[in-house]
Parts: structure tokens; C-alpha cells; sequence
């Protein structure tokens, strides 16, 4: 928040600070803050004197008191309105389970959605996706490595002594 002398009349005239001041100046904890801030900040007096004259125009209408005629006029236009509004009526069980069966439908499509979103990442990071699938099998004395292409066409076998592993 920038700091009051840097506001323009109508940014200090939407203040709620100020505008209290401007209404209740009654109020004596705001009034001396503002007076105090008018005292270091002399040249805002222009700038607070506009942004005063803001507040009071937009502060200056009053309410017109209504007569009685008035009054009951509002009071049984309210009534008639109220009268034509259709009755309210209960929700038939059967739509009701209708609907709670479609919020359960949607929950469970929605946790489906999740859950193949979660094995779809799991699967592509977990290299399945790649371009071969290699394993290893490990005999007593033998280490044969196999490698599979993607497309299957091609296959390397690697045979290896355990000993030239250690």
C-alpha cells in the first residue's frame, strides 16, 4: 500500500479511514491522526480539501421519509408477490436418488480420470515406453544379459562369466 501523500483526491476520498473522518469528525482518535498528518504533509492540503468535497457530495443525500399510505402501498405490493410465488414443493425420492446417483457417477469418473492419469505416468516413467526392454538373468556360474527391441525383430544375447563381473 503506497503511502496517503502519494494518493490523488478521488484514491483519498475511497479510503475508509478518511472517509470516517470527513463523516464523524466527532471521532477524536481520527481527527488528530488526520490533523497531525495535514501538519507533515502541508502540501496535501489541496489534494484532502478535493478529496473532503468528494466524500460530502457522495455522503449529502438523505433519505425521503415515506408517508403511511406509502409505507402500506410497499407492505402489500411485498404481499402480492410473495402470494404468486409457486409453492415450494418436496423433491420426489426418486429424482433425489437420480441425483445422488449422478453426483456418484461423476465422483467416480472423476477418480478413474485420476487414477489412469497416475498409471499412465507411472508406466511412461518407469521406461516401458522406450525403444527396447532389457533382463538380466543370473545363472550359478553364468550371466546372460537379453535385450528386446521394441518392435521385436532384433534380439541381443550377451553371455558373460560371473567371474569377469566381480
Amino acid at each position: 500500500m503506497k503511502p496517503y501523500s502519494e494518493y490523488t483526491a478521488e484514491e483519498l476520498a475511497t479510503e475508509r479511514l478518511f472517509i470516517r473522518w470527513i463523516r464523524h469528525p466527532e471521532d477524536s482518535p481520527i481527527r488528530i491522526f488526520w490533523e497531525q498528518w495535514l501538519q507533515k504533509h502541508p502540501h496535501m492540503s489541496g489534494t484532502v480539501s478535493s478529496a473532503r468535497e468528494l466524500v460530502r457530495s457522495v455522503s449529502d443525500w438523505e433519505l425521503e421519509e415515506m408517508s403511511g399510505e406509502e409505507t402500506g402501498s410497499l407492505w402489500n405490493r411485498i404481499r402480492t408477490s410473495i402470494e404468486l410465488l409457486p409453492e415450494i414443493e418436496r423433491l420426489d425420492p426418486s429424482l433425489k436418488a437420480l441425483a445422488t446417483n449422478w453426483n456418484f457417477l461423476r465422483w467416480s469418473a472423476g477418480i478413474l480420470v485420476v487414477i489412469g492419469l497416475f498409471l499412465g505416468v507411472v508406466f511412461w516413467e518407469s521406461g516401458a515406453s522406450g525403444n527396447s526392454f532389457s533382463q538380466t538373468i543370473m545363472c550359478e556360474n553364468d550371466t546372460l544379459q537379453v535385450t528386446v527391441n521394441q518392435d521385436s525383430t532384433s534380439k541381443e544375447i550377451e553371455r558373460k562369466n560371473r567371474s569377469s563381473l566381480k
